[in-house]
């Protein structure tokens, strides 16, 4: 079962709900959190987070929300938002592209035109853009929130507006 939905979208990024989510976004989703999240939290604390997302605290890595470190109070959106804008960004570089018995095909719309390639790349790049802030936010979150994620063993340095992950281990 994946962690978000085509309901989770909205929030973020528009898609049609007339989209095949079994055919055209699932498979996405499924990428997304295998290729993009997996890798930053760990497979461990993946595979629990993944498997007991019902409690409370992964509730929260999923969610986003507040919270308070050093007497400031911080906020982030959770798992979710990363989730939802590298899915969108795999979905953006797989527009209507199509297997067929005779390879790969793109299907040329009669009323509409397809973004241009100057286009596709500047929405690519700009929902990679949200989802390396989103990612980063989370970590953050994990970092200063350690005591609750035993699993995550992810050593971070941080500079205004960055993440450098040194290891993982």
């Amino acid at each position: 079962m994946s962690l978000i939905t085509l309901s989770d979208f909205g929030e973020y990024k528009f898609l049609t709900a007339n989209i095949n989510t079994a055919k055209d976004l699932d498979p996405h989703i499924d990428e997304a959190e295998e290729f993009d999240l997996k890798p930053v939290l760990g497979e461990q604390l993946y595979i629990d987070f993944r498997d007991n997302v019902a409690l409370p605290q992964y509730q929260t890595l999923l969610l986003g929300g507040q919270y308070t470190y050093k007497g400031n109070t911080y906020e982030f959106k959770g798992a979710k938002a990363v989730l939802v804008y590298y899915t969108y960004v795999r979905l953006l570089v797989n527009n209507g592209v199509t297997s067929t018995p005779s390879g790969f095909t793109k299907k040329i719309l009669e009323n509409s035109e397809r973004p241009d390639n100057e286009q596709l790349s500047s929405m690519v790049n700009q929902a990679k853009s949200g989802a390396r802030h989103h990612e980063n936010q989370m970590l953050l979150y994990l970092e200063r929130m350690a005591s609750a994620y035993p699993l995550f063993k992810c050593s971070l340095q941080t500079n205004p507006g960055t993440v450098k992950i040194n290891s993982i281990g």
